[in-house]
């Protein structure tokens, strides 16, 4: 009878509990700034309404954050290091109504298995205790010394998973991230007091505030606190606080571009989107707006238990959020159009921090202005523009009157080769003669244009990904009279716009670098031969073409260029008599003297 087989060797184990919850922590402890973030919420979930965070070596070698919170007694210190302990929740359902940060029992459970953990915690009316752990396992417990609130320090992070504690950055960089999520903390709970330490020196200080004050002081030098505004929004089962930037200072990053969904601060691209989305007509040319959102959802519409970090969410309702969102800042930056100007609202702000630098200017072909029902089409101009120099002079007359039936101004000149003066309904206006150029331009080639064929098409050269963004976006070329056609896997440019005045090959250049950036391909296209066909800085305008500029600008429902900036600024009557220290009372006399009685001084 043959032998029986040998039984196979074993080859599935159950992990020993200890290395079990080393690799459990490290789902949810992975560096010193995730031990911050679960410390920050579990102080601010006990009501803590100041709390300090110390850091020695990044948070490598100390992380100690101290509440003011309702404390915990003797028998729940010694019970909420354990994994799943969690004062939060008990049912399933109760998953469903977490209004908290914190909810799964993770966090101390987790802390405790990697580093050497001290709790000292108090209620109210109680006597504090400590509590000390090592690798997850007790090696003090009894009364301590303490304030109400609760003390918790975690030392050594990693002393005992060196496979975790080499790949931890320099102390520097940890630093930074724990940061980061101190003042992400910070923002959502904006009444409450908030102090970071690092190597024994004060380096927040952040008192209880308004949001707007918040957000400025925890971004001194990115944001300005002038130009923030506090926005809000609503829809069923949903709440909105927004804190919009003017478009007229932007950012070449998406740094200031942030969402916080019941007060934790998430990456969900289509709020992110939205807000973005509504500045589009203020924003071109890679500038981001200043916006910070702070959502409010019911809990049975978001769901949080997606990520051990909570970093991700999901929403039922992020359709009717997302067009909300967009609403309502798109009703907010109406204020930066001409309208805001006519009713004599704060103006925007003028940025300096985008610079641009822009090409020579050729006038021809470039400004036709819009109709007006009564008068049909306009010619185009075709007029010539000087540089600024020594031996230049300006052809303009000292002032000059336009007359129309719904345009009355006053051109009074142009001053600094830069702005265009001009009177109307008892405003005085400063109007930028670039933005403004720029802005008509662009809303002429988003109006459609015929182009102009090249004697000789030019060659593009474009990848094959770049040859599927041609194909897609060829009618809207057409439509700005740009013709483009594709021979044996191979791309000619073959016309131009005639609205603009750009170098082909400076076109064919253009669009090669746009295929490479397909998500806002035809705006960026618009602005940017917007800007490169306007009149420039230092040029000498004659009265003809700076009159055509200035009509064409005071017929715009958006009064700000392409990259988001004011065309102009106005003064009423009443502010230019406070400039120069008189009254409204002491000008009512001279209100009938005419175009330009308020710059009139006294004899």
């Amino acid at each position: 009878m043959p032998d029986a087989p040998s039984p196979l060797p074993r080859s599935i184990k159950v992990l020993d509990a200890a290395v079990a919850r080393k690799i459990a922590a490290g789902e949810v402890i992975d560096r010193p700034a995730a031990v911050v973030r679960e410390l920050l919420d579990n102080s601010l979930d006990a009501n803590a309404d100041e709390v300090e965070v110390e850091l020695q070596g990044g948070g490598a070698e100390l992380i100690r954050v101290v509440d003011n919170g309702h404390g915990m007694g003797r028998e729940d210190l010694e019970t909420c290091y354990l994994p799943h302990a969690t004062s939060k929740i008990a049912t399933d359902d109760d998953l469903l109504r977490v209004r908290s940060l914190g909810f799964r029992g993770e966090a101390l459970s987790s802390i405790a298995a990697v580093s050497r953990l001290e709790i000292t915690s108090s209620p109210r009316a109680g006597i504090p205790h400590r509590v000390r752990i090592e690798g997850g396992r007790v090696v003090a417990n009894g009364p301590a010394a303490g304030a109400p609130g609760t003390r918790v320090a975690v030392a050594d992070l990693f002393y005992n998973v060196p496979a975790r504690k080499q790949f931890q950055k320099r102390s520097g960089s940890e630093f930074s991230v724990c940061r980061s999520v101190f003042l992400d903390r910070a923002l959502a709970f904006p009444g409450n007091a908030f102090r970071l330490r690092s190597g024994g020196e004060m380096k927040i200080l952040l008192p209880p505030s308004s949001l707007p004050e918040r957000i400025s002081s925890a971004y001194p030098s990115q944001v300005e606190p002038a130009l923030l505004h506090e926005l809000t929004a609503a829809g069923e089962g949903f709440h909105a606080r927004i804190v919009a930037g003017e478009p007229g200072a932007p950012r070449r990053d998406r740094k200031a571009l942030q969402v916080f969904v019941n007060r934790r601060r998430v990456w969900e691209y289509a709020l992110v989107q939205a807000m973005e989305y509504a500045y589009r007509e203020y924003l071109h040319g890679g500038l981001y707006p200043v916006a910070f959102l702070f959502l409010d959802v019911e809990p049975e519409l978001v769901d949080f238990n997606v990520h051990p970090a909570k970093r991700e969410v999901r929403f039922r309702n992020l359709p009717d959020i997302h067009r909300r969102i967009v609403r309502v800042l798109s009703d907010y930056l109406r204020v930066f159009d001409r309208r805001a100007a006519v009713r004599g609202e704060q103006l925007p702000f003028i940025s300096e921090n985008v610079a641009e630098t822009r090409p020579p200017f050729d006038l021809r072909r470039v400004y036709s202005p819009p109709a007006h029902p009564a008068d049909g089409p306009r010619d185009e101009v075709a007029a010539t523009v000087e540089r600024s120099g020594p031996a230049q002079r300006s052809t303009q007359s000292d002032a000059s009157t336009h007359e129309d039936s719904s345009l009355s101004f006053r051109y009074l000149g142009q001053v600094m080769d830069l702005f265009l003066v001009v009177e109307r309904a008892q405003r005085l206006y400063l109007v930028d003669q670039h933005a403004a150029h720029e802005r008509i331009i662009y809303d002429r080639l988003r109006n459609g244009g015929s182009g102009q064929e090249l004697l000789f098409p030019i060659h593009l050269e474009v990848e094959s990904d770049g040859q599927a963004v041609l194909r897609e976006q060829r009618e809207t070329l057409r439509r700005m009279g740009i013709e483009i056609e594709e021979r044996d896997g191979s791309w000619e440019l073959v016309t131009v716009p005639s609205v603009v005045t750009i170098e082909a090959e400076t076109l064919a250049s253009l669009l090669m670098d746009l295929v490479d950036r397909p998500a806002d391909f035809e705006r960026e296209l618009y602005a940017s031969l917007s800007c490169r066909s306007a009149v420039m800085d230092g040029a000498r305008l004659s009265t003809e073409d700076a009159q055509r500029i200035i009509e064409g600008v005071m017929n715009l429902s958006n009064a700000v260029c392409p990259h988001g900036r004011p065309v102009w600024i106005a003064w009423s009557r009443d502010q230019l008599c406070s400039l120069v220290g008189r009254t409204p009372a002491s000008t009512g006399s001279q209100s009938s003297r005419g175009p330009g009685s308020a710059l009139r001084s006294p004899d």
